[in-house]
């Protein structure tokens, strides 16, 4: 694939999230995927990441070298998780040659959408009954929160008509729908998975090359880093 503008081979970038669930990982010409990591498979282990990213190569029939951006989660998430994607991504980014990018998860999300005016809230579960969340509105990104279901809620409440982001699969999608009247929120799921998104966030004209890992403690509850 050529970029039409510049008569240039596309930009090849690897996207790696691996600090919810059992992860995720995309490949991009430009701002086309040509191949994504399968629904359900484990890459977030440290055992299974190299693997399966020489499998998503081997698919698009690329090497190692051909790679010119790796934007990596940087979080909120598995302290592990975060850990083993942020190491991964530095190690091949010394083999490759590679530009790395720290891309938050939930920015990722905020970008995935128009907001058309309204205030965008992106929301992950924490996997331990807790919510993380970051708000947008306008032109301003709010810091991220942690927090219960309820304190997730609460914070919410006195946003007009709010266009809620979250996973397709998260059951946060009914949980925040439930109670509410027909036109209060949107709650619109992703369609992809979060590799995804933190792929094409890192094409954003004011995108930060930032390695540091973000991780959110919930003060109220004991061992509640995420």
């Amino acid at each position: 694939m050529i970029d039409s503008s510049s008569q240039r081979p596309a930009q090849v970038t690897l996207a790696i999230e691996t600090a919810i669930g059992q992860g995720s990982l995309a490949l991009f010409r430009g701002s086309s995927p040509v191949a994504l990591s399968p629904p359900g498979v484990e890459v977030a282990r440290a055992e299974t990441l190299l693997p399966q990213i020489d499998e998503l190569l081997s698919r698009a029939a690329l090497r190692l070298k051909a790679i010119d951006v790796i934007a990596v989660s940087r979080g909120p998430g598995s302290y592990t998780g975060i850990r083993i994607g942020l190491a991964t991504a530095m190690g091949l980014c010394a083999a490759s040659g590679a530009e790395m990018f720290g891309i938050s998860a939930l920015e990722a999300m905020l970008r995935s959408c128009e907001p058309n005016g309204r205030t965008t809230v992106a929301a992950l579960n924490s996997g331990r009954s807790d919510v993380v969340w970051q708000i947008a509105s306008g032109d301003q990104i709010h810091n991220p929160e942690i927090g219960s279901f309820d304190a997730f809620i609460e914070s919410i409440e006195s946003i007009a008509k709010p266009i809620i982001i979250v996973e397709k699969d998260s059951p946060l999608r009914s949980e925040i729908s439930n109670g509410k009247q027909e036109g209060e929120i949107n709650v619109l799921p992703l369609e992809n998975s979060l590799a995804y998104y933190i792929g094409l966030a890192a094409r954003s004209p004011d995108r930060a090359s930032v390695a540091e890992p973000l991780y959110l403690l919930n003060k109220k509850r004991v061992g509640g880093l995420f």
